[in-house]
C-alpha cells in the first residue's frame, strides 16, 4: 500500500476511461541524493584543468556507483563544481576513464575525504588515453626494492 503523501494522480492514456488512475512515485526532498550500490575498486584521480587536461594522478577508493554518479574517498580535497577524471582498475588490463563533477566533498576523518561526484560523458583523446595508462601514484609505505 502507498501512503497517500506519495500517490500522484495523473489521467489515464486511454481516451474512453475518464477516470484517474493513482502512480506511486517517489518523492525525493531537496539535498538528497540518490543511494547507489556498493562499488569498491582501486582508482586513480586527477582533476581537469579549463581545457580539460588532467594534472597529475593521485590513490582514491571507490564506495559507491549509481546511475549518473559516484561517491569515491580521497586523501585531498576537491573543491565543489571542479571537474575529475577517475581511471578505475579492475580485472581488465586497461583501465575504464570516467569523469565528473564535484557535488560535494565532506571530511570523513583519519584524513579521508567523502568525494560525490555527478559523471558526465568525456570524449576520448590521446591524451587521456596516455594518462589513464601511465603508471599511477605508488601506494605509502612501499619502497622500491
Amino acid at each position: 500500500m502507498v501512503p497517500p503523501e506519495e500517490r500522484v494522480s495523473t489521467l489515464s492514456d486511454d481516451f474512453w476511461n475518464d477516470e484517474a488512475e493513482e502512480v506511486s512515485a517517489s518523492i525525493v526532498e531537496p539535498g538528497t541524493r540518490p543511494v547507489g550500490h556498493r562499488f569498491v575498486a582501486d582508482a586513480d584521480a586527477s582533476e581537469l584543468d579549463d581545457r580539460y587536461r588532467p594534472t597529475p594522478k593521485w590513490a582514491v577508493k571507490t564506495c559507491e556507483l549509481g546511475r549518473n554518479h559516484l561517491v569515491f574517498y580521497s586523501r585531498r580535497m576537491i573543491y565543489e563544481g571542479r571537474k575529475v577524471i577517475l581511471a578505475i582498475h579492475l580485472v581488465d588490463d586497461r583501465p575504464v576513464v570516467l569523469a565528473g563533477t564535484v557535488v560535494s566533498c565532506d571530511y570523513e576523518g583519519a584524513g579521508s575525504h567523502r568525494v560525490d561526484v555527478d559523471l558526465f560523458h568525456l570524449q576520448r583523446s590521446i591524451m587521456i588515453d596516455r594518462w589513464a595508462e601511465s603508471p599511477g601514484p605508488r601506494p605509502r609505505g612501499l619502497t622500491a626494492g
